[in-house]
Formats: C-alpha cells, sequence, structure tokens
C-alpha cells in the first residue's frame, strides 16, 4: 500500500519533468534527443533534490522510461498487426514488454518478486486510464454545469472503481507473480 502510495505522486512529477524538458526543445526550434530530455529532467530533480537518486519510485520510473524510448522501437517491430484493435493491442504489449524489460532487475532487487500478469493487467488498466484522464478533462471544462459534472463524476468515480477491482482480482491470484529468494 505504501508503496503505491509514494509512487502514485512521484511517477507524474517525473512524468511531468520530462515532459516540460521535452517541449523546451520545442519552444527554442530545436529537436533534441528523447534521451537528453529525460537526461536534464532527472538531473533538474536531482539538483532539486539529490536523495531523489535513493528513492525506489525515482529509479524504477526513470527505468521505465529510458525502456520505453529504447526498446519500444525494436519491439514494436517483432509483429505487424492487421487491423486497428491489433495495433492497439500490440502497441500496449509492446510498450510493457519495454518498460518491464527495464525495470526487471530493479524488481527482483528491491521486491524479490516478479509480475507475471504484466501484459494482461496494462491492456486492461491503460486504455480505461485514459478514459479516466479524458473524463477528468471532460469534467474540468464542464464542471460549471452541474448536471453534467455530477453524471461525468459518477463515470468517472465508476471507471476507477472498476480499475481497482481488476488490478486487485489480478494481483490476488495466485500466478500474479515469482517470488525469487531473498538473500537476507
Amino acid at each position: 500500500f505504501f508503496f503505491k502510495q509514494k509512487t502514485a505522486y512521484e511517477i507524474p512529477k517525473r512524468d511531468w519533468s520530462s515532459d516540460v524538458c521535452s517541449s523546451d526543445l520545442r519552444w527554442f526550434n530545436r529537436h533534441g534527443s528523447l534521451y537528453n530530455a529525460l537526461a536534464v529532467s532527472a538531473f533538474v530533480l536531482l539538483i532539486y533534490n539529490p536523495y531523489y537518486i535513493t528513492e525506489v519510485g525515482f529509479q524504477l520510473s526513470y527505468a521505465a522510461v529510458f525502456g520505453i524510448v529504447f526498446l519500444h522501437p525494436m519491439i514494436n517491430r517483432w509483429y505487424e498487426p492487421g487491423s486497428f484493435i491489433g495495433e492497439q493491442v500490440w502497441m500496449i504489449t509492446s510498450v510493457s514488454i519495454a518498460a518491464q524489460t527495464m525495470t526487471f532487475p530493479l524488481g527482483l532487487l528491491y521486491f524479490h518478486q516478479f509480475p507475471n500478469l504484466f501484459i494482461i493487467s496494462n491492456l486492461i488498466i491503460i486504455p480505461l486510464s485514459t478514459v479516466v484522464i479524458y473524463g477528468c478533462i471532460f469534467l474540468l471544462a464542464f464542471s460549471w454545469v452541474p448536471y453534467v459534472a455530477a453524471a461525468s463524476g459518477k463515470i468517472i468515480w465508476a471507471v476507477i472503481w472498476f480499475i481497482d477491482r481488476k488490478s486487485t482480482r489480478l494481483n490476488s491470484s495466485h500466478v500474479s507473480e515469482s517470488r525469487m529468494p531473498s538473500s537476507a
């Protein structure tokens, strides 16, 4: 529970800083690499607080984003789906594999486990999280209309509840993770 709460706050902060760094390059009509934007965002955060380097959330976030930037283009070439739905499923799957490949060593180091169902859970959670994000934007835009705001808030709540139930059910499955023996 603590890890989920801690990383829920930390990951958006890192995503925001890398977005700001990559958009700064566009403002100056420069086409820098994503690696530079990632390095600058980590550097800025470490200037702000050097102890971030010791936080698991910081390490996992940057490892996952680096995996997506570096490995995803290679993994994405493994398969060419024939339909729009197939392309979307393969996109989520290939991004999940890329991120999981880079975070695998840290997961073993800190948690002594590997999430076996990460592809299945990401195929459920990522599209629904996108619905929640767009729903929240809609809610902000129409918050001044009471009935629209109330209805959209209830729909967003229902989708978040569904995500929580499905992720809890997947995590409680006996095959959801492989535990590695700890060295202690």
